[in-house]
């Protein structure tokens, strides 16, 4: 349960908390009536009432009293990168500081769970996930997020961080490297036999990545130091091979064979995927639509057609739609 003083906080921080069902992240769900073909039927919802649309609020006494409690992510504009396996929280720290959440395990030890943030920009939900479709760590938006109460602990209380589009696409490139690290930390050989993994580690990040050399160095560096390994004999080892001409050296395929086995991991980090931007114009309210700064149209037919536009033509049998087309497009020609 959470105390008034940290309820007014989170308020201030614009967090929309919903509560959760007792024992399970389930969100709890308030009954609204609706009537269909005349009759009344009830509706049980979480996010949003069915009749105005609007995201539903829980009052104050409701929310103090929950063991557990929620982040409605689209009531906020927030999205959550969620790690589910213990080998990826130490990776979770190459992210930007923000509100962190965390769990502690049975042993006493603290792991990170999620980390939230602002969303000044579109992201896209996805899962990343290792061999077996196990989900390694995820970017989830528009659902909820388990963050207060039971086994939840904060381990960074601050308010959520604002990302543009510029930085939310960063966090997505170094989520995709929190997936691979935690599913190499998983298989990786003992010590005995690193060098090997190393050396095929460095030659599949040159050859499948578009990366700079010193951001894969960069990558090996941290996998080498969480994996208590000499970090300063790896990378002079690594150094010492030329990896744009040895043909001895590794690469996925070798990599894959040293862990025993297959890396989708590695897919993600191709340049292919990671150019697979998806583009979207998203929704925005009147405010700001008003408050940005859009370019001036460029007319070729003022005040009816613009450059980069799709324009329809549209009347009643035989109104002319025709010779007006027609005739637009012969004053456009000229």
């Amino acid at each position: 349960m959470i105390s008034e003083s940290e309820l007014k906080k989170y308020k201030e921080w614009n967090l929309h908390l919903i509560p959760l069902l007792e024992g399970v992240k389930v969100p709890a769900s308030k009954k609204f009536w609706s009537e269909r073909n005349g009759k009344w039927e009830a509706d049980y919802c979480w996010k949003r009432d069915p009749e105005t649309k609007e995201f539903i609020h829980w009052s104050d006494e409701e929310l103090l009293k929950a063991t557990r409690l929620g982040i409605n992510h689209e009531a906020c504009d927030l999205f959550d990168i969620d790690c589910d396996t213990i080998e990826g929280s130490p990776f979770m720290s190459e992210l930007p500081d923000t509100l962190t959440i965390g769990r502690k395990e049975p042993d006493g030890k603290k792991v990170v769970r999620k980390k939230l943030y602002y969303a000044n920009g579109f992201i896209k939900p996805e899962s990343f996930k290792d061999h077996k479709g196990k989900a390694v760590v995820e970017i989830l938006s528009k659902t909820q997020s388990w963050c207060f109460g039971d086994n939840r602990i904060i381990l960074n209380n601050v308010k959520p961080t604002t990302l543009n589009q510029e930085q939310i696409n960063q966090v997505v490139h170094t989520v995709k490297k929190i997936n691979a690290w935690s599913i190499m930390t998983r298989y990786m050989p003992n010590k005995g036999g690193r060098d090997s993994f190393f050396f095929a580690l460095a030659g599949t990040l040159n050859r499948e990545t578009n990366w700079s050399p010193e951001e894969s160095e960069r990558f090996v560096e941290v996998l080498a130091t969480h994996s208590g390994d000499d970090v300063k004999k790896v990378s002079k080892k690594i150094k010492a091979q030329n990896l744009e001409t040895d043909k001895n050296i590794y690469g996925v395929k070798e990599l894959s064979k040293i862990l025993n086995v297959n890396l989708p991991c590695i897919d993600e980090l191709r340049p292919d995927q990671e150019n697979k931007q998806e583009k979207r114009y998203p929704l925005v309210s009147a405010r700001q639509f008003i408050a940005n700064a859009y370019p001036e149209p460029k007319f070729i037919m003022f005040p009816i057609f613009s450059e980069r536009s799709a324009n329809q033509i549209y009347g009643g049998y035989e109104s002319g739609k025709t010779m007006f087309g027609l005739s637009v497009a012969m004053h456009m020609c000229s």
